[in-house]
């Protein structure tokens, strides 16, 4: 690992502690939905290190709470759609013929579509009729069902076409012609072949879903209160933006702390591999 992924790499380890950790730490001193109206909008000191809002919450609490939500539910969202997008690329490249087919063209229709649009229209529909509960916890599952719904896309196609190449390969002919199952030889043979592209596109996915959670939320599609998000926090602050500037630009600054370190950490580990393009292309 050169020097400029390992600065990338700890940049982002430390936004997952204060994201993770700082509410822990901070939880015990502060209340962050505690109101105080006679501390509205105290300026940075000994007792609020950051100030308050315009109810007299904390800001620090809340700015460190928003990063966590955001950062648990980009992260969870870019598991599961890691997860998924890999197992149906490996499949169908493997299997090809009717299932590559119909993977392709399913794959295409969410390709021609710009993702942020899809992101708002699907956050905006109600999907307490597929069994999702009500409350800022039904939002948040919406909100990860649909990040992970969009985001599998290109992940699946990098490995499908890492599988065409793989299939032909004469260790894949070889399990096949020892009666291996598909299952197996897909699990113990193609997926240790995609393992790193699949990490980076994965990694690179962190950062695009951190922001996008952000919009999804500035927008009010995301987090619902009483539980603050990066995005929430910048959205409610506009509305202060003259009188409390911070409330806005911290959020903003933590958003960009986050996505900026994923990116520079892809790229530098591109950059010492030799590696060009786009990880998530296929």
């Amino acid at each position: 690992m050169n020097r400029g992924a390992r600065l990338a790499l700890v940049s982002l380890v430390a936004f997952a502690l204060v994201a993770l950790l700082g509410p822990l730490l901070l939880g015990f001193t502060f209340d962050p939905d505690q109101i105080n109206p006679s501390e509205r909008y105290a300026a940075p000191g000994s007792a609020h290190w950051l100030g308050t809002d315009a109810l007299g919450r904390d800001v620090l609490i809340r700015l460190l709470i928003g990063a966590r939500s955001s950062l648990v539910v980009a992260g969870l969202a870019s598991v599961l759609a890691t997860i998924f997008g890999a197992t149906i690329g490996l499949y169908a490249g493997y299997r090809g013929g009717l299932w590559d087919r119909v993977f392709l063209r399913a794959t295409d229709v969410f390709r021609t579509v710009p993702k942020l649009p899809l992101f708002i229209l699907l956050a905006a529909v109600d999907l307490r009729g597929l069994g999702f509960p009500t409350g800022p916890t039904g939002a948040t599952l919406q909100l990860v069902f649909v990040m992970t719904l969009v985001s599998w896309v290109l992940i699946a196609r990098l490995t499908r076409g890492a599988a065409l190449e793989l299939r032909s390969r004469t260790f894949v002919e070889a399990a096949r012609s020892l009666g291996l199952s598909e299952g197996r030889i897909v699990r113990r043979h193609l997926l240790p072949h995609v393992a790193r592209p699949v990490a980076v596109a994965g990694a690179m996915l962190l950062g695009d879903l951190v922001l996008y959670e952000s919009v999804l939320s500035y927008l009010g599609l995301g987090f619902q209160p009483p539980t603050p998000s990066l995005g929430s926090l910048m959205r409610n602050g506009l509305a202060e933006l003259d009188r409390a500037p911070l409330l806005t630009v911290l959020p903003g600054l933590l958003t960009l702390w986050c996505v900026a370190s994923v990116h520079f950490l892809v790229d530098a580990r591109k950059i010492a591999r030799g590696v060009g393009g786009d990880p998530g292309s296929g």
